[in-house]
C-alpha cells in the first residue's frame, strides 16, 4: 500500500459528472459502469440476485438486464465517451463496458478517455446509442437476439425490433450485420429492415431492404436531449436537473450545457428540430452536498488510489476465543499479538479488520483505548494498518457480552464463544442506554480521529444478524452520525447485508464513504454481490470471506477482487481459541475434519497451505499491474 502510485479510476453514482482529467498512458482496460442520467415509469433490472426497481441517478455493471414497460424508458452515460438512449418495451443486457480509467465524465480535457469495447444484447424494444466519432470510438457489438451482430466503431444509430423485424439506421457512420456467415454493410444515412429466420437449431436473417429511404421514427421520451459529442452535458432543469447534477459532481466544476433542453424534439436524431434559441448558459448551481453526509465521492477515489491494494485478515490472537477475552487488561496478550502480526506482514499482508468490545469500554474506557494504542503500535511497527469495527450484530454464543473470565471453546464448534456489541438487548433498547453508546463511538472516534494508523472505520459489522433483522438500523443510522461528529479524518463504513431490503441497504450506503460487504459463498456469488456493491460507485471493500468448503478460496476469490480493484478481509489468521478453522456446520463434539474453512496459519506460525500464501504474496490490483510503485 505504501509508496503505492495513485492512478485515475472509474466515476461514479448519481445523474452527470464532470471531473478532471487522469493520465491514460499506462492505463489498462476495464469494464465500467452505465450511469442512469434520466428515466421515467417502473423500469427494473436483474442481477443474479433478482429484480430490482431501477431508480433515478443509480449506476449499472455489466452483467446486468434492463427492463422497461410501456410507460418506462431510460436515458443513460456509458462511463466514459458514449450515451444510451433506451426506449419503452425494451429488454437490453449489459455484457462488455470495457474503458481506460478515467476520473469522470468526459470534458473537454478527458475525451480521449473513451469506451474501448461495448457489447450489448437486445431481447426487444429500440436503443439510441452513440459510441463517439465514426472510426475511432468505442467498437461496438450489439446482439439482435441470436439472429444477428451489428458492429461498428464510434459512431450513431438506432436500433429496434418493430412488428417482428429489426430496423437498424446509421445516423453516423457505417454499420456492419453479421448473420451467420454473412456481412452486410449499412451505410451512413441508410436503415437496414430485416426479419428473423429459423433454420432448424441455427436463427438469421432476411434482409428486406438496406437504403437511405425511411429512416426508423423511434421516440425517446426520456432523453431531455441527445448528447451530440462527448464533452458538453445537457439535461432538463424542469426536473429539478440542475440540483441533480451539482450534487453528482460535488464540487464547483463550471457545468455546459448545448441550449436549453426544452428546445429539443423528444424523438430521434433522425426527426429532431430546433424550436428555440441559440445555446444559453445555466444559471449558477447551489453548493454541493453528499448524500447522507457522506464523504465526497472524489475524495474517497483519491483515498482509494492513495492507499491501493488493502490485503487484510479480520484479527483476534488464537488466545482469546472472543473480543472482550482480546481486549479486557486481564487477558490482553500483546507478547502473542506481536509475534503473530510479524508472521501476518511477512506472509505479504498490509491491513488488520480488528473488533472493539464495547462491554470492556464500559467498564474501564481508558483501559481500552491504551490497549487500542498498544496494538496500533505492534501493527505499525510491522507495517500493517488497522480498521476498527466497532458494533457487530454476530452472536454465535446466543448471548450478550460481559466482562470477566470467559469460556472455554465449545470442542468441534467454530467460533462458538463469540458475542456481539454491545448486545442485542441494548440495540432494541434505545432510550437511556445509547446516551452511553453514542459516548462509546465518539470517544474511540475522538481518540484517534487523526491516527493515519487507522485507516477506516467500520461502525457495524453484519447489521442485523442473530435474528435483530430491521431492530439494528436506527443505531446503524446513529453510529453513522455519531462517528461523523467527531470529524474524522478516516472515512466510515458498514456492511451491507442484502438481506435487510432495499430499503435497509439504501439508508447504509448513502451514509457510507466506502462501501463494504461480507460474501462467504463460491466465487460466483462473490462476484455478484460485488455487483451489485458497485451500483454505488463508490470505493469498494469485501470486509469477510473465505469458506474453503463452500468453493470461496484464494484461488477463486482472489482474482475477482483483482480485477475489480477490491480490497479484502478474510478470516482468520493464528487457528485457536475461536476454533475458526472448523467448518461453521461441523457438529459439536465430531472430530475434527482435515479441511480447515478459515484461518491460515497452525499456532507455530507455519502456513496451513502455502499455495495460498504465494497467491497473497503475489496479490494486486489489474488496473495496477505492471506499473513501478
Amino acid at each position: 500500500m505504501r509508496g503505492m502510485r495513485p492512478r485515475p479510476l472509474v466515476g461514479l453514482l448519481c445523474a452527470l459528472c464532470v471531473l478532471g482529467s487522469g493520465t491514460v498512458a499506462d492505463a489498462v482496460p476495464r469494464l465500467g459502469r452505465a450511469v442512469i442520467v434520466d428515466m421515467r415509469g417502473t423500469a427494473t433490472y436483474e442481477s443474479p440476485h433478482g429484480v430490482f426497481p431501477l431508480e433515478p441517478a443509480m449506476a449499472l455493471t455489466h452483467a446486468l438486464t434492463l427492463t422497461t414497460d410501456r410507460d418506462s424508458g431510460v436515458c443513460s452515460v456509458l462511463t466514459p465517451g458514449a450515451v444510451l438512449c433506451i426506449d419503452e418495451n425494451t429488454r437490453l443486457r449489459f455484457d462488455v463496458l470495457e474503458h481506460m480509467p478515467e476520473s469522470g465524465l468526459p470534458t473537454a480535457a478527458t475525451e480521449a478517455h473513451t469506451l474501448n469495447r461495448i457489447a450489448l444484447a437486445m431481447e426487444r424494444g429500440a436503443i439510441l446509442l452513440n459510441g463517439g466519432e465514426p472510426g475511432s470510438g468505442a467498437a461496438i457489438e450489439i446482439a439482435l437476439g441470436s439472429a444477428a451482430t451489428v458492429r461498428t466503431r464510434g459512431g450513431r444509430c438506432t436500433i429496434g425490433l418493430r412488428g417482428g423485424a429489426w430496423q437498424v439506421h446509421a445516423e453516423q457512420g457505417d454499420l456492419q450485420l453479421d448473420s451467420q456467415a454473412d456481412h452486410t454493410v449499412i451505410k451512413e444515412g441508410s436503415t437496414l429492415v430485416a426479419r428473423p429466420t429459423r433454420n432448424g437449431t441455427s436463427s438469421g436473417l432476411v434482409i428486406e431492404s438496406n437504403g437511405a429511404d425511411g429512416a426508423p421514427a423511434y421516440e425517446f421520451h426520456t432523453c431531455r436531449e441527445y448528447f451530440r459529442t462527448l464533452q458538453p452535458l445537457a439535461f432538463d432543469w424542469r426536473w429539478n436537473g440542475i440540483d441533480q447534477l451539482q450534487s453528482w459532481i460535488e464540487g464547483d466544476t463550471p457545468i455546459s450545457f448545448i441550449g436549453n433542453p426544452t428546445d429539443w424534439e423528444d424523438v430521434s436524431p433522425t426527426r429532431r428540430t430546433r424550436r428555440g434559441p441559440e445555446a444559453q448558459s445555466a444559471p449558477p448551481a447551489p453548493p454541493a452536498v453528499a448524500d447522507g453526509g457522506a464523504r465526497r465521492r472524489w475524495e474517497m477515489w483519491e483515498w482509494h488510489q492513495a492507499k491501493g491494494e488493502m490485503r487484510g485478515i479480520n484479527y483476534i490472537p488464537h488466545t482469546a476465543v472472543n473480543t472482550t477475552e482480546m481486549w479486557q487488561g486481564e487477558t490482553f496478550d500483546p507478547e502473542t499479538i506481536k509475534t503473530e502480526l510479524h508472521w501476518a506482514s511477512d506472509y505479504g499482508y498490509n491491513s488488520l479488520r480488528v473488533f472493539v468490545q464495547y462491554a470492556v469500554w464500559k467498564e474501564y474506557p481508558k483501559g481500552l483505548k491504551d490497549r487500542m494504542k498498544t496494538f496500533l503500535d505492534i501493527a505499525s511497527d510491522n507495517e500493517l494498518e488497522t480498521v476498527f469495527v466497532l458494533f457487530d450484530d454476530t452472536q454465535v454464543a446466543g448471548k450478550d457480552p460481559h466482562t470477566g473470565p470467559q469460556p472455554d471453546a465449545i470442542p468441534g464448534r467454530h467460533n462458538s464463544q463469540w458475542t456481539p456489541s454491545p448486545g442485542h438487548s441494548l440495540v432494541a433498547e434505545s432510550g437511556g442506554a445509547w446516551k452511553s453508546l453514542e459516548h462509546y463511538v465518539t470517544d474511540i472516534v475522538e481518540t484517534f480521529k487523526d491516527d493515519d494508523r487507522v485507516v477506516m472505520w467500520d461502525l457495524y459489522n453484519r447489521p442485523g444478524a442473530g435474528g435483530m433483522g430491521l431492530q439494528s438500523l436506527p443505531l446503524v443510522k446513529a453510529a453513522f452520525e455519531w462517528a461523523r461528529s467527531a470529524q474524522p479524518s478516516q472515512p466510515l463504513t458498514a456492511g451491507v447485508e442484502l438481506d435487510l431490503g432495499s430499503e435497509a441497504v439504501g439508508e447504509i450506503v448513502k451514509r457510507s464513504d466506502v462501501l463494504s460487504f461480507n460474501a462467504y459463498e463460491g466465487a460466483s456469488d462473490v462476484e455478484s454481490r460485488l455487483l451489485l456493491a458497485e451500483v454505488s460507485a463508490r470505493p469498494v471493500v469485501c470486509t469477510g470471506w473465505l469458506r474453503r468448503g463452500r468453493g470461496n478460496t484464494f484461488k477463486d476469490v482472489l482474482p475477482i477482487f483483482a480485477e475489480h480493484d477490491v480490497g479484502w478481509y478474510h478470516w482468520g489468521l493464528v487457528a485457536g481459541r475461536t476454533q475458526m478453522y472448523l467448518p461453521s456446520d461441523h457438529p459439536a463434539g465430531e472430530p475434527d475434519p482435515q479441511a480447515w474453512e478459515q484461518d491460515i496459519l497452525r499456532p507455530d506460525g507455519t502456513p496451513y497451505d502455502e499455495e495460498e500464501i504465494k497467491l497473497i504474496r503475489a496479490f494486486g490490483f489489474s488496473s495496477l499491474q505492471g506499473r513501478t510503485p
